[in-house]
């Protein structure tokens, strides 16, 4: 993670802190002054990591929970608010995504609460909060998924709506959904997650 100093936009950034070296960063959000991310850790571990970017001179790994076994896949997406993460990570021997539910009462040491043990390929940053916190969007193959995290964060997939190729990430205006694939966007009304209504492409 490098943070950088943008406070005249018309010059070049200024670098401001990096963070160690021994976590590779393949997505995160921020809360307050922390960085959650997700990735891999020593020996390709697939991790999630908080850093304390209070000072961004000096950024520190605050907790770090490792999600899997060495050298494999790493964790390819995460999103999050100050009390639970939701982690893309490998499944154990198998292809595609389980979506672990990460606990942050503890940012020294986060705790898995919770799993769904196949959520399918996950793409790289492709999983965002909605703006009301209820539900999590899920980038995936030939789909894009919509899970209710009301219940303690525990996640419930409320609709699998399928798409000709890979959903890539999501932003939100109001109660439209912006799904990014390859070359385009989709807008879709999301007033109902259980029934997302395609409004153009």
């Amino acid at each position: 993670i490098r943070i950088l100093g943008v406070t005249n936009p018309g010059q070049t950034p200024v670098l401001l802190g990096t963070s160690p070296s021994q976590f590779f960063v393949r997505d995160f959000y921020l809360f307050g002054t922390l960085i959650v991310a997700a990735g891999s850790a020593t020996n390709s571990t697939p991790a999630m990591a908080v850093f304390n970017a209070s000072n961004p001179a000096s950024i520190s790994v605050q907790g770090q929970l490792n999600l899997g076994a060495s050298f494999g896949p790493t964790a390819s997406a995460i999103c999050g608010n100050s009390a639970n993460a939701w982690v893309a990570a490998p499944i154990s021997g198998g292809a595609g995504k389980s979506l672990r539910v990460i606990s942050l009462s503890n940012l020294s040491a986060p705790q898995q609460t919770a799993q769904v043990a196949d959520i399918g390929e996950v793409q790289l940053r492709a999983m965002q909060l909605s703006p009301d916190g209820h539900s999590i969007y899920v980038g995936c193959e030939q789909a894009w998924k919509v899970f209710d995290v009301n219940n303690g964060g525990l996640p419930s997939l409320v609709s699998s709506n399928p798409i000709a190729i890979r959903a890539l990430g999501f932003d939100f205006s109001g109660t439209t959904a912006y799904v990014a694939i390859w070359r385009s966007v989709l807008a879709y009304d999301v007033s109902n997650p259980v029934q997302p209504q395609l409004l153009r492409s």
